[in-house]
């Protein structure tokens, strides 16, 4: 059965994607690959984010999801990657462990204003 993420989660390019790992812990995630790579990685956020999970073929309470796999959609060294809507079909609900971050975001955006990622030269 044909699923509707079939059309648009190809891989393209090179992405990788897994922990940084010093002196035995755990310190970040790295996500590193050519233009085409990232753009495509860029594209699937971006479809995950507009997908109307209302109309998908999920439980009311589920979370729209997709995983990235190693030689499939993701460099053969990467870590599986599961990506997932916060906000629950039909609820919007969010997990409880992330309900009091999002509201916190929320209000600091409101006080600052957009907040821009930092950039580090590697």
């Amino acid at each position: 059965m044909k699923k509707e993420t079939d059309n648009w989660l190809s891989a393209k390019g090179c992405l990788a994607i897994f922990p940084e790992i010093k002196y035995g812990r755990h310190i970040g995630i790295v996500i590193i690959g050519d233009s085409e790579g990232l753009s495509n990685f860029a594209e699937i956020l971006k479809q995950l984010a507009d997908m109307d999970q209302n109309s998908m073929d999920i439980p009311t309470g589920a979370r729209a999801h997709i995983q990235l796999v190693p030689e499939a959609h993701l460099a053969a060294h990467s870590s599986t990657v599961e990506i997932c809507r916060a906000d629950a079909k039909g609820t919007n609900e969010f997990p409880p462990y992330l309900e009091d971050e999002i509201v916190l975001r929320r209000k600091e955006k409101k006080r600052r204003g957009k907040a821009s990622p930092s950039f580090k030269k590697v």
